[in-house]
């Protein structure tokens, strides 16, 4: 391909320019004369493709994957059943329909298939098979629909949640079509399993008269759990709405629709194509579209709703074919024999009326005032080339159409078959840019022009950008004269001029496929960045367009890879998509330095390049040898685990992304159990790290790794796991050398039964522990009783004498409470401590029985005195209070006048201040609020005045801040801070 030859290679078609390129010569290893007479599949956007190689008398079936260039992938022998058709995804997965319903997903690089299922004869009392399939692309991934033998369809919208879907209907379509004429059938029985506990659902006889060349419209009344949509080329049928037990009729309405050309008889649709869901068709997960050709006339199947016809082609003539643009905007119809193409437009929606006025109809009969001629035999394919033509393959024959009326159209091509010799008509694979066409020796790909690459390449067209070219053509020419390119540069006048003519190259350069092209717009537009102000050569530069391209281009002419991506397929994909891709081929090195040249972020690129590539070495390691003693593997397969282990840490390291616990689990699915825990060791993740060695069964290793990651909330779902896995034994054998996990697993687990598990340890003063705080968590005073006395023998058991000592007492102080209750039926003593005991009796006027306690559990004296002064004065006995404070007390005087000042019995509190020690005398007196008799009592003292006074001072200061502008305290102070001054002056001191 020569820069100079560039649009010696386009053809005008209609209103667009497309350009037909050779992009590969095919080099397959192995001799394929003709596509055609195996059943094959290739992928868009450049991807593989698949061939079929039916068995025959010296070799079996086999399934042999290509790349784009013809090398070979992968090949398998085919065991399955009878495969049908075939066809790639979107993840570049291969999809195998067989007749019995059965899909195969096979990756590319081969391997186990994934089995789905369409279980379209699930009592096996018919013989329905699988007739034709359909694969489409929609919103929620890649679908395949599938017409039974029997005139029935099923639809799945994607592969990865298979739920196949019967195209159901739910209403009653009674009225007659306009043109159509009504009749009744008698009613058969319905061939569909009933619904358990519904009614037998009757359905009408759907084969039409053998004189009728009409289509026959039946819609029987079938619950909708047990229906589905029944098309076939001699009918159609649409249960409706399920009905009530009461409302099932026997009969059922048949719509006639006159005027249909005869077809060969038949279940199967002539041809049909599907309307995918799509966010501008407003379908859901479980609704489609089908387009149905039979007896002539074209059909629109659709959930929810009666057969419509959308056309009806004259008498003179049947539709035979039709094609679906990719993006549901534009349907083909081809009809027979007068071999007219007509085209539709989808954008504005369908109506009931039908379908809109056709945006062209062409006519390829032949004849004197016919541009058409050859063409012999019927039609073999038909496909989009983008939105702009469509493409039409007889035999000997190859024509593009424009998709709007014109008289510019490409009739015979005939470079389509050079160098062809006899491979047969090509493969035609729709591309949303452009259309593949693929045989034997060759790979072809036409592409609408864009209109910048029109505006710079058409020799009938001047524009500033054919200008900058021209102009920089003439610098780089071995003339170099610089004076004509000047002139050439002013006759781009405005700045705008220029930006667009740069625009315009950087356009056609990512449109460009050859590099010597690619390069010489590429300088172009640098040469006119240069002539423009420094704002603009910032917004376009052209260092992420020269990588990508760069990409691209090793991509395409690598022949090892093969995979011609152009730069708006490479845009739609996304850089995420393709390096998917290389991995999928192994192609490792190549999507690393493909993540380095353009500057991917090290999680999303190498480091996701390297998980792969080392998923990719645990799939290979040979099988195990044998089994060992404590890892489970023999000594070859430790050795071999080993070594791979070292160069993934080596290749792979710790880098941003990296997970090794993916990989443990990976080495675990491959039964490898002593792979996977190498693996953990190199994990940073602790909870990764966990779950896996949990999974793995190394629970006392998981414990281990949670309580080193000092995460509680991990330690405690380890536990928690543990704990409903394991027996209490082997939990604290495991626990055993994991303090912290037996300490968080007490408070967590230990509150039902944790007795268990300390006797299991033989920690009898924790069990000891545990007895008693069970006993103070008691409610009944019998069974705290009875706890406490349990306690007091584990103490005792486990050496703690003083322990359980006070465990005794406290179960004799209970039982001691319990009888007082039972002879002072209206006191409640449980529970409480002895001092309050003691306390509540002597309150009560019960000395004798409190004396009794105090003796039985040796109260201190001191103690017993401090019980009784404060019991009678909250009592209000003052009178037994006064006789208490003749006796000599142990405790002094000071107690009585604060408990009487506490119970609000001043008087009482005066009369007993004289018999108050010295040392707490103007303590009390404070209290009293007699400062002055304290200041002159403090300071007649001879030792201590300074320490009473200075009490005496900060007490002072309290109450003036406490209760501010009171005289008695405001006097005080006063009469203090003189007194400190005087004897300041005496030489006293304070």
């Amino acid at each position: 391909m020569e820069s100079q030859d560039y649009w010696s290679d386009v053809n005008a078609v209609g209103d667009y320019y497309i350009r037909h390129d050779n992009v590969y010569t095919m080099k397959f290893v192995r001799h394929l004369p003709n596509l055609n007479s195996h059943l094959t599949a290739l992928a868009q956007y450049g991807g593989p493709l698949a061939v079929f190689r039916r068995n025959d008398l010296n070799e079996e079936s086999r399934m042999e994957i290509f790349n784009a260039v013809g090398q070979l992938i992968t090949e398998f022998k085919w065991t399955s059943g009878n495969l049908l058709t075939m066809s790639w995804s979107s993840t570049e997965s291969l999809v195998c329909v067989q007749t019995d319903g059965s899909v195969l997903i096979y990756q590319l690089m081969g391997g186990s298939p994934q089995l789905r299922k369409f279980y379209i004869d699930s009592k096996k009392t018919s013989s329905e098979q699988v007739a034709s399939a359909k694969f489409y692309e929609s919103q929620f991934g890649t679908g395949v629909a599938i017409a039974t033998s029997t005139g029935r369809f099923l639809f799945l919208n994607g592969l990865e949640n298979f739920s196949p879907k019967p195209l159901v209907g739910q209403e009653s379509y009674r009225r007659a079509a306009p043109g159509c004429q009504t009749s009744r059938t008698a009613p058969v029985q319905s061939p569909f399993p009933a619904a358990p506990g519904a009614a037998a659902a009757p359905v009408a006889d759907l084969q039409p008269a053998r004189q009728s060349s009409s289509i026959t419209i039946a819609m029987p009344h079938m619950t909708r759990l047990n229906t589905s949509w029944e098309v076939s080329r001699d009918r159609y049928s649409m249960p409706p709405a399920r009905p009530t037990a009461a409302s099932i009729s026997t009969e059922c309405t048949v719509i006639i629709l006159p005027g249909a050309v005869p077809q060969p008889a038949g279940p199967v649709p002539a041809a049909w194509c599907v309307l995918a869901p799509r966010p501008s068709n407003q379908l859901g997960p479980d609704q489609i579209r089908i387009f149905v050709l039979s007896r002539g006339g074209l059909l629109l199947l659709e959930q929810n709703r009666p057969p419509a016809s959308l056309l009806e082609p004259p008498p003179a003539e049947a539709l035979t074919d039709l094609c679906l643009s990719l993006d549901q905007s534009l349907l083909a119809l081809w009809s027979e024999p007068q071999r007219h193409l007509t085209v539709y437009s989808l954008a504005s929606g369908l109506s009931a009326s039908g379908l809109p006025a056709p945006l062209s109809r062409h006519s390829l009969a032949g004849g004197p005032d016919s541009a058409f001629v050859g063409g012999d035999g019927g039609l073999l394919r038909m496909a989009w080339c983008a939105n702009a033509a469509v493409m039409l393959v007889w035999a000997d024959q190859r024509c593009l159409l424009p998709t709007v009326r014109s008289d510019r159209f490409a009739n015979r091509l005939d470079e389509f078959h050079e160098g062809e010799g006899d491979s047969g008509a090509p493969l035609l694979v729709p591309e949303f840019d452009g259309l593949r066409l693929l045989t034997a020796e060759r790979h072809d790909l036409l592409r609408p022009l864009p209109r910048p690459v029109e505006q710079l390449f058409n020799i009938a067209c001047v524009s500033p950008a054919t200008v900058l070219l021209l102009a920089h053509d003439t610098i780089s020419g071995q003339a170099r004269t610089e004076t004509a390119a000047y002139e050439l540069f002013l006759t781009i006048e405005s700045d705008a001029d220029k930006l667009a003519a740069v625009r315009c190259c950087l356009e056609a350069a990512r449109f460009i496929a050859w590099p010597p092209d690619q390069k010489r717009v590429l300088r172009a537009a640098r040469t006119g960045l240069a002539l423009l102000p420094p704002k603009y050569s910032r917004e376009h530069r052209t260092d992420e367009l020269c990588q990508q391209l760069r990409l691209l281009n090793n991509l395409r002419f690598n022949e090892s890879i093969g995979l011609p991506l152009t730069h708006a397929q490479f845009s739609r994909l996304g850089l995420g998509v393709l390096i998917d891709r290389l991995l999928n081929r192994r192609l490792h090195e190549f999507a690393f330095r493909a993540c380095e040249l353009l500057r991917l972020s090290e999680s999303d690129g190498q480091a996701r390049v390297m998980m792969h590539w080392a998923e990719w070495q645990i799939d290979t390691l040979p099988p195990l040898v044998g089994a060992g003693v404590d890892i489970g593997e023999s000594r070859e397969d430790a050795q071999a685990s080993d070594a791979l282990v070292a160069d993934i840490v080596k290749f792979v390291g710790q880098r941003p992304g990296v997970n090794y616990a993916r990989l443990a689990g990976k080495a675990a699915r491959l039964n490898r159990p002593g792979l996977a825990r190498r693996l953990l060791d190199f994990e940073t993740r602790s909870q990764d790290q966990v779950e896996q060695l949990l999974a793995l069964g190394s629970h006392g290793k998981a414990l281990e790794k949670a309580v080193k990651s000092g995460d509680t909330d991990l330690i405690q779902q380890v536990l928690l796991k543990l704990h409903n896995m394991r027996s209490e034994l082997d939990l604290a054998g495991i626990m055993r050398k994991q303090p912290v996990a037996m300490a968080l697993y007490q408070q967590a687990y230990c509150a039902s039964d944790p007795a268990a598990l300390l006797d299991q340890e033989d920690r009898r003063s924790d069990l000891a522990a545990l007895e008693l705080r069970r006993a103070f968590d008691a409610t009944e005073a019998a069974r705290r009783q009875e706890l406490l006395g349990l306690a007091a023998s584990r103490f005792t058991e486990a050496g703690l004498p003083v322990l359980a000592k006070e465990c005794q007492l406290a179960a004799q102080l209970l039982e001691r409470q319990r009888k007082l209750e039972r002879d002072l039926s209206a006191q409640q003593f449980a529970g409480l401590s002895l001092h309050a005991t003691l306390a509540r009796l002597l309150g009560n006027g019960s000395e004798k029985l409190a004396e009794s306690l105090r003796r039985e559990f040796e109260v201190p004296e001191k103690r017993w005195w401090q019980l009784q002064v404060t019991a009678l004065a909250k009592s209000g006995r003052f009178t037994e209070l006064r006789r208490l404070s003749e006796r000599k007390s142990p405790i002094g005087y000071a107690p009585f006048v604060n408990a009487c000042l506490d119970a609000g019995n001043e008087a009482e509190a005066v009369a007993l201040l004289p018999r108050v020690e010295r040392e707490q005398r103007v303590r009390c007196l404070c209290r009293l609020r007699r400062y002055a008799e304290a200041i002159d009592f403090a300071s007649g003292l001879k030792t201590d005045a300074a320490y009473h006074l200075e009490y005496l001072r900060r007490h002072l200061a309290r109450e003036e801040v406490r209760q501010p502008g009171q005289p008695v305290v405001r006097e005080a102070a006063q009469r203090l801070r003189a007194l400190h001054q005087t004897m300041a002056a005496g030489g006293g001191g304070v």
